[in-house]
């Protein structure tokens, strides 16, 4: 059975790479010869995000199992980022500022969600 702290870890560094690739997505162009990029990109997010849930999973088994709100509310807003990567792969967002900003405060939910469990 994997240590705690080492679901925490794997945890933490996923997540990292995950809203990096999130964040390379929205900043990356689509057009012109970037097309690799953004696809490596993508792949790299959805490599973390998977990593991201499991990794999560299997740090809520190792605290009990139990369905609290917060976890219920981080398992949504993972998944609209998720959603966001798969939108964002074909194409840049019309506004590459507005869009950083909601990944950026959606991500910073999350851990906030994590850090104090308020429900």
């Amino acid at each position: 059975m994997i240590d705690y702290s080492l679901y925490k870890a794997l945890h933490v560094v996923a997540v990292f790479v995950f809203v990096s690739g999130l964040l390379g997505l929205v900043l990356l162009p689509a057009g012109g010869g970037l097309r690799r990029r953004r696809l490596i990109t993508f792949w790299v997010a959805g490599g973390a995000a998977v990593i991201t849930l499991v990794a999560g999973f299997g740090l809520h088994a190792r605290i009990g199992g139990v369905w609290q709100g917060w976890v219920v509310w981080k398992v949504i807003l993972w998944l609209v980022l998720i959603g966001a990567v798969t939108h964002l792969r074909r194409r840049a967002p019309a506004s590459p500022v507005l869009a950083w900003s909601a990944t950026v405060s959606v991500a910073a939910l999350a851990v906030v969600l994590a850090i104090y469990k308020p429900f």
